[in-house]
């Protein structure tokens, strides 16, 4: 299996790897029941007559949210807080030298079409009232790959359009979300600051229904249109939870279900910003003894690094008790750099 760390991505670099997931979706394996035998020449009778079996890798894609390029790796002064990441790096490929565009959307609509944003017309990030969003005239790669038999999902952040139904995930080849739609929410509260801005009819900058990011309203079907802030109230039941630990357990039980389903699995795991921390708890420091050594202006990130580390770490042992983990591909990514 193999893993390809892509914070860096050049506008070729990004249609190779959505050609190399392309590939990876229509690779045929084809294993030959010989009985004991040696596989026959071309010119054997019995070639015609052999059972064939083909199969089709997983694919799991994790994304990272402003991940800072030199956040990860063996040089960071992170690194003993990410063991699963750097197994994963020193078991795989790492491409070092590949460009993302600055800025969340125009880099997720990229890594989703293989396109580059001049020719997708998308330029800048979708904000939380925006009416637009990737054009529906594009085919994504979950569209491609549902022809292909993959179920398909997507759990965290979206961030390539909310403004009406045709612009979802559901509408745009995921079987299932799981997430928030905007650029980013508070990892406890799970609200999304833009948005509540956005809403702010009383002027006095506070809190009001529209502030809609909770995860438990965007779950399969939820309906959003965001000319019509006042339709939601906040859900309250995940609130207080680690945002990031929670996305880890929805993933975890996709790929539970994907063992009883007999699909191959395309599974998006888009994570929050590594901003999104509002502080380091005590038991965060508990949990991850690490933080002890990060200086106080870094362990809000050291943290938030830690818990995708923690979640990718609960997916690949997920793909291990379901017995799919060496018939998949783990492709890990930032849409791009630290904030400056």
């Amino acid at each position: 299996w193999t893993l390809k760390y892509l914070n860096r991505m050049s506008a070729v670099a990004i249609l190779v790897s959505l050609l190399l997931l392309a590939l990876l979706s229509i690779i045929f394996y084809f294993k030959f029941d010989m009985g004991g035998g040696t596989r026959p020449s071309s010119s054997s009778s019995s070639t015609s007559s052999m059972p064939l079996t083909i199969s089709r890798s997983n694919i799991v894609v994790g994304i990272f949210d402003d991940q800072g390029y030199d956040d990860l790796g063996p040089s960071s002064s992170l690194a003993s807080l990410t063991p699963t990441l750097s197994a994963m790096a020193g078991d795989g490929v790492t491409l070092s030298n590949f460009y993302t565009a600055p800025s969340c959307t125009p880099s997720r609509a990229a890594f989703l079409t293989g396109l580059h944003s001049v020719q997708l017309g998308v330029h800048s990030d979708v904000d939380a009232t925006a009416p637009w969003g990737v054009p529906s005239a594009f085919t994504l790669l979950p569209q491609h790959l549902k022809t292909l038999g993959y179920s398909t999902h997507l759990v965290g952040k979206w961030h390539l359009g909310h403004h009406e139904a045709s612009l979802l995930p559901t509408s745009r080849g995921f079987d299932s979300f799981f997430g928030f739609y905007t650029d980013a929410v508070d990892q406890t509260t799970h609200v999304s600051p833009s948005s509540c801005k956005a809403a702010d009819t009383e002027g006095d900058g506070s809190a009001s229904p529209a502030c809609y990011t909770d995860l438990a309203l965007f779950q399969e079907g939820a309906d959003f249109v965001s000319g019509d802030w006042r339709s939601f109230e906040v859900p309250t039941e995940k609130s207080g939870t680690l945002l990031t630990d929670d996305l880890a357990a929805h993933a975890e039980s996709l790929i539970q279900d994907r063992a009883t389903m007999g699909q191959p699995l395309f599974l998006v795991l888009s994570f929050p910003s590594a901003t999104t921390l509002s502080e380091v708890t005590p038991s965060l420091e508990a949990r991850f003894p690490a933080l002890a050594a990060v200086p106080d202006s870094r362990k809000t990130t050291a943290a938030s690094t830690a818990l995708v580390d923690a979640a990718m770490a609960t997916v690949v042992q997920a793909t291990k008790d379901q017995s799919i983990f060496d018939e998949t591909f783990f492709l890990v990514f930032s849409d791009n750099g630290g904030s400056l």
